[in-house]
Order: structure tokens, then C-alpha cells, then sequence
């Protein structure tokens, strides 16, 4: 006689959610990873605490992404009006702002 599949599949357990420790863990490793990355890519401000916690502008980005949720699109302003000049600098004075991805009328 033939095995007969069930009609349903088995629906898998869902994963405990993992204690907050193991959170904070996790984005400790994942801003370390982030620190690997070459540092033109990252803000002028960045730095790192002693945790392994990643600093732009003075503001731990794990505590603004806390505090207004994910995902969070932070802008250091020094680093703009940094990049801003070296436009100015490198093409003259006619340059400005132009966006695609991320269109901010306050930019």
C-alpha cells in the first residue's frame, strides 16, 4: 500500500524570540561589521565606544533607531556641508543638491 502524504503540510514551530541580551549581542557584532567598512563610505563624525557601539555626530545610532524605529536614515550635517563645499571647490559655484533615491525638500 502506497504512503500517503498528509493533506497539509507540517506547520514548523515558531522561533522563540530571542532574549534581549542576544538582540544587543547581535547589533554589537552587526556595528563591528560595520566598522570594517572603509571609513569614506561612513560619516565624518562616525566613531565607536568602547562597546563596539557605533557614534555618528555624537548620537549612538542603536539608541535614534530605538528611539524612532527602523528602518532610520541618519544624516550628519557636518558631513553634508563638508561635501557640499568640496562640490563647490571642485565644480564652482553653480552646483546644487540633486536627489533620486531620497528626495527631502529640507535638503
Amino acid at each position: 500500500m502506497p504512503t500517503l502524504l498528509p493533506m497539509w503540510p507540517e506547520v514548523p514551530e515558531v522561533p522563540e524570540v530571542p532574549a534581549f541580551t542576544e538582540v544587543e549581542e547581535t547589533a554589537k557584532v552587526r556595528t563591528q561589521m560595520a566598522l570594517q567598512v572603509s571609513s569614506r563610505l561612513l560619516p565624518l563624525t562616525w566613531t565607536a565606544t568602547e562597546e563596539g557601539r557605533l557614534m555618528v555626530g555624537g548620537c549612538d545610532v542603536i539608541d535614534l533607531a530605538d528611539q524612532y524605529g527602523t528602518p532610520l536614515y541618519v544624516f550628519d550635517e557636518w558631513t553634508l556641508r563638508q561635501r557640499c563645499q568640496q562640490a563647490i571647490y571642485a565644480f564652482g559655484k553653480g552646483v546644487s543638491y540633486a536627489s533620486k533615491a531620497f528626495l527631502c525638500p529640507a535638503m
